[in-house]
């Protein structure tokens, strides 16, 4: 008797630690299949086809200096259809009354009523959000804004900057939310100024090395 019921015992206990082992094995399994199954994200074929070359803004704001220089200061709405000619895929406006320009792919551009300066911000944070906007600087020429918020694709989009030969000209620069880091290239006619913490980057007209 006694050794029926330890072979019952025997039993049971093989058994449950068989189905533990085996549904712990699953779990593995199905975690495994689940890394794998995972995308892998090519950023920079996104940046590729989602954001502007940096050659592409660096000639509109070329253009709007050349416009500046023909026809006086180059915000208006022939300056509009240009930019909309240019910046296809994404919503462009005029906004009235604010004198810029905005282009966006899920995301939305307006100022902050503290600082006075433009923000951009994504709509839905599930998928891409990338904010373009234009505004002059005075006589001189028309700044180029993108904001990003994504760190991958703003990542990507620096690397983009650098492979067009533009390099970071102080390194020690950026250490505040508020600075920028500059990126210049040898006898360009424009220079970026690029925010990580902010994770955008500017356009300017460099018209001091072009005098």
């Amino acid at each position: 008797m006694k050794k029926t019921f330890w072979a019952i015992c025997l039993f049971i206990g093989a058994t449950a630690f068989a189905a533990c082992s085996g549904k712990t094995t699953q779990e593995n399994n199905n975690e495994a299949d689940s890394v794998a199954a995972a995308p892998t994200v090519d950023y920079a074929a996104t940046v590729e086809k989602e954001i502007p070359s940096i050659e592409t803004i660096d000639n509109l704001v070329l253009k709007f200096v050349e416009v500046t220089s023909n026809l006086g200061h180059p915000y208006g709405k022939k300056n509009l259809a240009h930019v909309k000619n240019v910046l296809q895929g994404f919503d462009v406006t005029d906004t009235k009354g604010e004198f810029f320009i905005k282009a966006v792919k899920n995301a939305t551009v307006q100022r902050n009523e503290e600082t006075y300066e433009f923000e951009g911000a994504v709509v839905n944070p599930d998928s891409l959000g990338v904010a373009i906007w234009i505004f002059p600087m005075g006589d001189f020429y028309d700044l180029v804004t993108i904001a990003m918020f994504d760190d991958n694709i703003f990542a990507a989009q620096v690397k983009r900057l650098e492979a067009a030969g533009y390099a970071l000209e102080n390194p020690e620069e950026g250490m505040a939310d508020d600075q920028g880091q500059t990126y210049k290239k040898k006898d360009g006619k424009c220079y970026w100024v690029v925010y990580p913490q902010k994770r955008k980057m500017e356009a300017h007209y460099d018209f001091q090395n072009c005098m």
